[in-house]
């Protein structure tokens, strides 16, 4: 993840918020997080993944 983009973290922080609910695909978490694209949902979900 870009650790100094604000716009990073805040889709971080979006992603996070999504999947507190439970489970969810990838596809209904892009269309749950406006303005998200694909890439970045996949290096933000790699980073938090990565990190634990």
């Amino acid at each position: 993840m870009n650790d100094g983009c604000p716009v990073a973290r805040w889709k971080s922080f979006a992603v996070i918020y999504a999947i507190g609910d439970g489970v969810r695909r990838f596809t209904e978490l892009r269309r749950e997080i406006d303005g998200i694209s694909q890439r970045m949902l996949t290096v933000t979900l790699r980073g938090l993944e990565r990190a634990g």
